[in-house]
Protein backbone atom coordinates (compact mmCIF):
# COMPACT_ATOMS: atom_id res chain seq x y z
CA UNK A 1 0.00 0.00 0.00
CA UNK A 2 2.65 2.51 1.14
CA UNK A 3 4.25 2.18 -2.99
CA UNK A 4 0.86 4.07 -4.14
CA UNK A 5 1.63 6.55 -1.94
CA UNK A 6 5.07 6.89 -3.70
CA UNK A 7 3.54 6.47 -6.79
CA UNK A 8 1.14 9.67 -6.06
CA UNK A 9 3.91 12.13 -6.01
CA UNK A 10 6.20 13.38 -8.63
CA UNK A 11 9.46 13.56 -7.02
CA UNK A 12 10.62 9.67 -6.92
CA UNK A 13 12.27 7.80 -4.43
CA UNK A 14 15.67 6.08 -5.42
CA UNK A 15 15.46 2.54 -5.59
CA UNK A 16 17.86 2.17 -2.27
CA UNK A 17 15.57 4.23 -0.58
CA UNK A 18 12.11 2.08 -1.41
CA UNK A 19 13.90 -0.95 -0.45
CA UNK A 20 15.36 0.07 2.80
CA UNK A 21 11.77 1.50 3.73
CA UNK A 22 9.57 -1.48 2.49
CA UNK A 23 12.07 -3.98 4.40
CA UNK A 24 11.29 -1.60 7.51
CA UNK A 25 7.56 -1.80 6.92
CA UNK A 26 7.78 -5.70 6.68
CA UNK A 27 9.49 -6.08 9.95
CA UNK A 28 6.51 -3.73 11.78
CA UNK A 29 8.97 -0.79 11.99
CA UNK A 30 6.97 2.50 11.59
CA UNK A 31 8.80 4.87 8.95
CA UNK A 32 8.93 8.56 9.19
CA UNK A 33 10.54 10.83 6.43
CA UNK A 34 11.25 14.43 6.99
CA UNK A 35 13.38 17.07 4.76
CA UNK A 36 15.36 19.29 5.39
CA UNK A 37 14.49 22.73 5.61
CA UNK A 38 17.61 23.75 2.86
CA UNK A 39 19.30 21.57 0.01
CA UNK A 40 21.73 20.10 2.71
CA UNK A 41 21.06 19.13 6.77
CA UNK A 42 22.12 21.48 9.47
CA UNK A 43 21.89 20.58 12.87
CA UNK A 44 20.45 23.97 14.19
CA UNK A 45 18.48 24.87 11.73
CA UNK A 46 16.72 20.92 11.36
CA UNK A 47 17.31 20.05 14.79
CA UNK A 48 14.22 21.25 16.26
CA UNK A 49 12.39 20.55 13.51
CA UNK A 50 12.83 16.79 13.69
CA UNK A 51 13.00 16.63 17.85
CA UNK A 52 9.35 18.15 17.22
CA UNK A 53 8.26 15.93 14.62
CA UNK A 54 9.27 13.06 16.82
CA UNK A 55 7.67 14.22 19.83
CA UNK A 56 4.66 14.83 18.06
CA UNK A 57 4.10 11.48 16.12
CA UNK A 58 4.71 9.46 19.41
CA UNK A 59 2.12 11.24 21.19
CA UNK A 60 -0.39 11.09 18.46
CA UNK A 61 0.17 6.94 18.45
CA UNK A 62 0.16 5.66 21.63
CA UNK A 63 1.53 2.41 20.07
CA UNK A 64 4.63 3.87 19.57
CA UNK A 65 5.16 4.97 23.11
CA UNK A 66 8.39 3.55 24.74
CA UNK A 67 9.79 2.46 21.02
CA UNK A 68 13.30 2.23 19.97
CA UNK A 69 13.69 5.31 17.44
CA UNK A 70 16.46 5.04 14.75
CA UNK A 71 17.57 7.59 12.80
CA UNK A 72 19.15 6.79 9.22
CA UNK A 73 20.56 9.41 6.80
CA UNK A 74 22.77 9.38 4.01
CA UNK A 75 25.55 12.26 3.20
CA UNK A 76 24.42 15.52 5.00
CA UNK A 77 22.06 13.59 6.42
CA UNK A 78 24.04 10.90 7.62
CA UNK A 79 26.16 13.54 9.77
CA UNK A 80 22.64 15.06 10.84
CA UNK A 81 21.54 12.10 12.48
CA UNK A 82 25.33 11.68 14.26
CA UNK A 83 24.54 14.96 15.79
CA UNK A 84 20.49 13.84 16.42
CA UNK A 85 21.85 12.12 19.92
CA UNK A 86 22.29 15.79 21.27
CA UNK A 87 19.47 16.95 20.01
CA UNK A 88 16.75 14.37 21.27
CA UNK A 89 16.74 10.80 22.12
CA UNK A 90 17.35 8.15 19.80
CA UNK A 91 18.25 4.65 20.49
CA UNK A 92 20.74 4.50 17.22
CA UNK A 93 21.85 6.16 13.92
CA UNK A 94 22.95 4.74 10.96
CA UNK A 95 25.09 7.06 9.05
CA UNK A 96 25.50 6.33 5.14
CA UNK A 97 28.09 7.66 3.07
CA UNK A 98 29.04 10.40 5.36
CA UNK A 99 31.27 10.87 8.42
CA UNK A 100 30.05 11.51 12.12
CA UNK A 101 31.09 14.68 13.74
CA UNK A 102 30.05 16.55 16.66
CA UNK A 103 27.70 19.90 14.60
CA UNK A 104 30.55 22.86 15.66
CA UNK A 105 27.47 24.82 17.72
CA UNK A 106 27.77 21.92 20.03
CA UNK A 107 31.02 22.07 20.65
CA UNK A 108 33.38 24.35 23.13
CA UNK A 109 36.92 26.02 21.73
CA UNK A 110 38.71 23.61 22.43
CA UNK A 111 36.92 21.07 20.62
CA UNK A 112 35.39 19.16 23.39
CA UNK A 113 31.84 18.79 23.73
CA UNK A 114 30.23 20.72 26.41
CA UNK A 115 26.82 18.59 26.31
CA UNK A 116 25.80 15.35 27.32
CA UNK A 117 23.92 13.05 24.48
CA UNK A 118 20.12 13.25 25.31
CA UNK A 119 18.35 11.20 27.68
CA UNK A 120 18.58 7.90 26.00
CA UNK A 121 15.93 4.89 26.72
CA UNK A 122 17.20 2.47 28.70
CA UNK A 123 14.29 -0.02 28.20
CA UNK A 124 13.66 -1.45 24.45
CA UNK A 125 12.15 -4.18 22.74
CA UNK A 126 14.05 -6.16 20.71
CA UNK A 127 12.27 -6.76 17.26
CA UNK A 128 12.70 -10.06 15.45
Amino acid sequence: MWRTKWQAISVRPYPEETRLVGKALERGYAVVAVSSVGRCWSAPADGPRVKAALSDITSKNADLAGKPIFAFGASSGGAFVGALPFITAVDGVIAQISSIRLPTHLADKVGRCRLKPAETRVETELVS
